[in-house]
Order: structure tokens, then C-alpha cells, then sequence
């Protein structure tokens, strides 16, 4: 069965990307994508023609849970994917697209929750259940922006983007690209404290969370390099916080100070 839409949707990603109406409609009650609007040329156009696997080398898709949820394939220039109408899908298939977004400028993403506070932008990542959602919510309380509170891309040049996908935040997130003034991981404690990372150990966790997808994303020795690039050029360190509004203000003010 094919899905069609007359009008698609041009979006900021990282280069100009243009997705079918119906495709972005399953996805926008998961990724909001009304920020993201744009009438910048197109750089990567992406089809939905159908449910069925392509007959031809496919891309298996993976849900935000890691199970298989639709197919890939390139057909020129364009990304072709393949999947059931189920908000799943959608959100998997526009997750691939970023991806191939980010590579195509040179980027990868990284599972973590950009903030954006006057004019430049803070990353903190770590593992599922490592406080970043929490984090993020308290920065915005205290008078931050949100770039993402699940995937952000990061460039070898020192910048940061956001993206539209959202974890448990529903904040609307921002498609401007910043320098990235830090990378933080994070500890639970109980007072606020930032602390320069050790650098091994942190190159650990950051390349742990780079996201880039085989087949669509940068390969993988790319993407963490550049994923370091951009911590090179970056305060890394770890935020030791608690879940109190005060966290957020902290966070804000040592931002400021740096």
C-alpha cells in the first residue's frame, strides 16, 4: 500500500530535508516538528512509497527501544523508506533520516539533552537513567532553552544542533546550531558541583552514546571522530546534582562563569 502526501515537509536538520506530510504526521505526536520548519532548498529528499521490504539491499530500522521497526534503502539520491502507518514507523524512519542528515554534513548524533542558554549551547550524556531528562527540566526552569532532551548532533567544528526528538520533556526543541561551550556527564549527589572529567573515562561514555546508524549515518570510526572533535574544543566535565530547582540555577550560573 503506498502513502502519499501532496504537500512534504521541508525541515531544518542539519542540511534542508524534505519528508512526505503523511510520514512526518505519524511522527509529530513523538517529535514535534513544527520548529523545524523550513523553505531553505532541499539537500536530501526522502520517499515513503509503500509497507513492503524493498527487494533490493535494505537498512533495517530501529525503534527508540532497539527492535527492528521498518526499512531503508537508497534509491538515488533519495532515502526510500519502507513500513507500516504506526507512529513507531515514523518516528524510526524520521530518526534515519537525521542521521543521514547529520552525515551529509559531516556530523553524527549523540543520545544526550542539548540546553541552549544565551547563544550557546550545553550537552550533558551518559546512559538511559543517567538523569539527563531530569537535568534538562531543571535548566528550563531556570531559564534555558531546549536544543533536545534525547538526541542532538554534534560537528567536528565545535557546534551543536537540535533535533525534534523529545524523551520525557515536552518542551518544543530548537534546530539552531551553537558552539557547544560544554560536554558534561552526570552524578547524582547531593549538592551541585562541576568537575573537569577525566579524559579517558569520558572519551568512554561520549563514544558510547554516538548514535550513527549503519548504512545511513557516518560509519562508525567517523562518527565518534567527530564526536571528539567537538569535545576537543568544549569544557568536559560532570555535573553532580540533585533534583532540586536549585541544580538548574547552579548549572546556569556556572555557565555564565565559564
Amino acid at each position: 500500500m503506498a502513502h502519499r502526501a501532496a504537500e512534504p515537509l521541508v525541515l531544518q536538520a542539519p542540511v534542508p530535508l524534505s519528508v512526505p506530510g503523511a510520514l512526518g504526521a505519524l511522527a509529530s505526536p513523538l517529535a514535534p516538528l513544527g520548529p523545524f520548519a523550513s523553505t531553505a532548498p532541499v539537500h536530501l529528499s526522502v520517499t515513503w512509497p509503500g509497507d513492503e521490504q524493498p527487494a533490493g539491499p535494505a537498512i533495517a530500522l530501529e525503534s527508540r527501544e532497539g527492535a527492528p521497526h521498518g526499512f531503508a534503502s537508497w534509491a538515488g539520491p533519495a532515502l526510500e523508506f519502507s513500513g507500516p502507518p504506526l507512529p513507531t514507523f515514523g518516528l524510526a524512519a524520521l530518526r534515519g533520516a537525521w542521521a543521514a542528515a547529520a552525515a551529509a554534513a559531516g556530523g553524527t548524533l549523540l543520545h544526550g539533552a542539548g540546553l541552549l542558554y544565551r547563544g550557546e549551547g550545553l550537552v550533558v550524556t551518559g546512559p538511559p537513567d543517567a538523569g539527563k531528562s531530569t537535568c534538562a527540566g531543571l535548566a528550563l526552569a531556570a531559564g534555558a532553552s531546549l536544543l533536545s532532551d534525547e538526541l542532538v548532533v554534534l560537528f567536528p567544528d565545535g557546534t551543536v544542533q537540535g533535533t525534534p526528538f523529545c524523551s520525557s520533556l515536552r518542551a518544543p526543541s530548537s534546530p539552531e546550531r551553537v558552539r557547544c561551550a560544554a560536554l558534561l556527564t552526570l552524578d547524582k549527589a547531593g549538592g551541585e558541583s562541576v568537575s573537569p572529567a577525566a579524559p579517558a573515562a569520558f572519551a568512554h561514555t561520549l563514544l558510547s552514546q554516538v548514535w550513527s546508524p549503519e548504512g545511513l549515518g557516518l560509519p562508525l570510526a567517523e562518527a565518534r571522530a567527530a564526536a571528539l572533535s567537538c569535545a576537543g574544543q568544549a569544557f568536559c566535565g560532570t555535573f553532580a546534582f540533585r533534583k532540586h530547582p536549585d541544580a538548574g540555577r547552579f548549572l546556569l550560573e556556572w555557565l555564565d562563569a565559564l
